[in-house]
């Protein structure tokens, strides 16, 4: 699902990276996909079971955290510099077996 999310931005198809997040996650009038140029390199997957915490969605289970690094040129430079970053999402499966992006961040 990580995988399939940061293909999507590659490729700048802000619908289908949208729909792996929980809709709480998405981002009013635009996705991380439209400040995006290029995107390569995905690397350092790691997985591992996390617990839920505070600020998560509610209503998920099987609560996982993934680490993931890759190469990014943003069209702008706002909060992340072009080059290597590395991030850590926070996944869930919902009442109807889904899996989610609950949380995207810097840090654990």
């Amino acid at each position: 699902m990580v995988v399939t999310y940061y293909n999507a931005l590659s490729r700048h198809d802000a619908a289908a990276a949208d729909a792996l997040l929980d809709p709480g996650l998405r981002v009013a009038g635009g996705s991380e996909a439209a400040n995006i140029a290029r995107l390569s390199g995905l690397r350092e997957l790691r997985v591992a079971p996390a617990s839920y915490f505070s600020g998560l969605p509610g209503g998920y289970s099987d609560i996982t955290q993934v680490f993931v690094t890759y190469d990014v040129v943003y069209k702008q430079v706002i909060a992340s510099a072009n080059g290597a970053n590395s991030r850590f999402l926070y996944l869930g499966r919902n009442s109807a077996g889904q899996w989610r992006i609950l949380s995207i961040g810097t840090g654990p």
